[in-house]
């Protein structure tokens, strides 16, 4: 097996993008394993326990590396394939090779004065300059990168609420603005129902479940983890329900998150509470019937926040959908019935891998509901918290989100 390598000196490439070439690249005969990153110092680290380091020359930061295992006639096939994806033009509307690309939000918003939306995908430690100098040029922005520092976070969120216009994230994952899919969304069709999440794979999961239930999403829109924290105070938030107040392709509204501070949840609720559209609350861990009334309506689980959105949307009132919370359908529970009598006596421990903090938590919650104590490296209250990362200790859920898997 052969290792090669091809290092492109100060080219930087998102990760998103980073990401389709290693697909690609993964996709010829031959080729064992493949990774196109950015020579950060994590990514390095992540190349030597990958076996993919052997023979790699010196690096920097700005470097990008293209490094493939395989056969020789692989290998080279793969760097030939890379050199050609890393050397494509941008193509303007037209399908042509754009004569000056666009190296700057500056350059496009000069370009094109009505553009008025940005999409951040670099390092944390560069994320919030150019979000802020988006927002100076009066666009919204969806910060895809995540590690950035919470002062720097409320930074540039009170100069967006100052400019009226909304930060989404940092690491917010998924959106979908008028009707367009943003970072790792589904596609679902266009619908009734706004949704604001603090969680990218809580609103994924909500608005493929409303999309599968046959209604639609009129925007989606993240807000970053962090948002609802007592540092943030939930500005992203509050922005994205003000502005599905008054969308009037929203007929109901659904919020996101895990637990939110207790003074932030009351200023965002007391916020819902004046408006005139209905508002189905989730927030995971807490108990709906603490802030439930006549104008939110709270649920237990993602499930049950779009089925609620979409009967309301379909004119059911709330009051009249007596569904239990977390309850299965006889096919699911006739499938997971079957597959435990199938299970050895000394198959006896539940591990869960989730790719999003979201996921990792409600799947916690619900175990700790059937009284299965888990490890975790983001545990809820009473779990308990992974000594090693990579080491499973008998119930073990992990989300592979967090930022000790993602950084760099």
């Amino acid at each position: 097996m052969t290792v090669r390598h091809r290092i492109v000196a100060n080219m930087y490439k998102d990760s998103v993008a980073l990401m389709a070439i290693s697909s690609k690249i993964l996709a010829i005969d031959g080729i064992e394993s493949a990774s196109v990153v950015m020579a950060t110092p994590t990514n390095l680290d992540n190349l030597v326990e990958a076996a993919l380091s052997e023979g790699l020359g010196e690096t920097k930061p700005s470097d990008l590396i293209v490094a493939v295992s395989g056969t020789d006639d692989a290998c080279e096939a793969a760097l030939e394939l890379a050199d050609d994806l890393l050397a494509e033009q941008p193509l303007d509307v037209g399908g042509a090779a754009a004569e000056l690309p666009v190296s700057s939000t500056q350059m496009a918003v000069a370009a094109d004065p009505g553009l008025n939306f940005a999409l951040i995908s670099v390092p944390g430690a560069y994320a919030a300059a150019e979000a802020i100098k988006a927002v100076r040029l009066g666009m919204s922005v969806m910060v895809f990168s995540d590690n950035v520092p919470v002062e720097q976070e409320l930074a540039m969120k009170t100069l967006a609420a100052e400019r009226g216009v909304m930060v989404m994230g940092p690491d917010c994952g998924t959106a979908i603005v008028n009707g367009l899919p943003l970072g790792f969304a589904n596609v679902v069709r266009r619908g009734p129902i706004g949704v604001v999440g603090a969680s990218g794979t809580g609103v994924q999961e909500v608005t493929a479940r409303i999309h599968n239930l046959g209604s639609g999403v009129s925007q989606a829109l993240g807000t970053g983890g962090h948002d609802l924290s007592d540092d943030i105070g939930g500005i992203s938030m509050l922005h994205g329900l003000r502005s599905l107040e008054q969308d009037a392709g929203t007929s109901v509204i659904v919020l996101v998150s895990k637990p939110p501070s207790e003074r932030v949840a009351k200023v965002v609720l007391d916020e819902a509470r004046g408006m005139s559209t209905p508002v189905v609350v989730i927030f995971l861990g807490a108990d709906p019937a603490t802030f439930s009334d006549d104008k939110i309506h709270g649920v237990g689980t993602l499930a049950d926040a779009a089925d609620l959105a979409v009967s309301i949307a379909n004119g059911i009132p709330a009051t009249t959908n007596a569904a239990a919370s977390g309850t299965l359908d006889t096919e699911t529970r006739r499938t997971l019935d079957d597959a435990a009598r199938r299970m050895s006596a000394d198959q006896r421990y539940v591990r869960g891998i989730f790719c999003g903090g979201t996921f990792c938590f409600e799947a916690q919650l619900l175990c700790q509901a059937a009284g299965i104590t888990s490890w975790s490296n983001t545990p809820v209250a009473g779990n308990h918290t992974l000594d090693d990362i990579r080491v499973s200790m008998q119930h073990t859920i992990v989300d592979m989100g967090d930022d000790e898997f993602t950084q760099g």
